[in-house]
């Protein structure tokens, strides 16, 4: 798939993985590049490996996208084109990256910041 950043802050993180880990640490730093790895080698979502749990969020959020790093942690992004509802995994083949690491199920987590 096709791999774009939201943020350059982020695209630099990712290219120098000595920053990485300052921020995210050495556990998170191997996971984010290896979920990035992931994405970038599949030919759309439904080809990333079922561990990473690719998946849409629920509700009004179900415009972003997910894959695990290391629980609780995942990798946000959402889809660049249009793409078909019915089955949006199988047509999904650009994404944009919106957060490295960190955590849906934290109460102070707001979807709307990222779509």
């Amino acid at each position: 798939m096709k791999i774009c950043y939201r943020s350059t802050k982020h695209e630099k993180l990712v290219s120098n993985k000595r920053k990485l880990m300052q921020k995210y640490w050495d556990i998170n730093t191997e996971a984010i590049l290896s979920s990035i790895g992931e994405l970038i080698s599949a030919d759309s979502l439904s080809h990333i490996p079922l561990a990473i749990r690719p998946h849409a969020l629920q509700g009004v959020n179900s415009l972003i996208f997910t894959v695990d790093i290391k629980h609780p942690y995942r990798l946000l992004f959402v889809p660049i084109w249009e793409y078909d509802n019915s089955n949006p995994i199988t047509t999904i083949k650009e994404v944009e990256i919106v957060e490295l690491s960190i955590n849906t199920h934290d109460n102070k987590f707001n979807a709307s910041n990222y779509i």
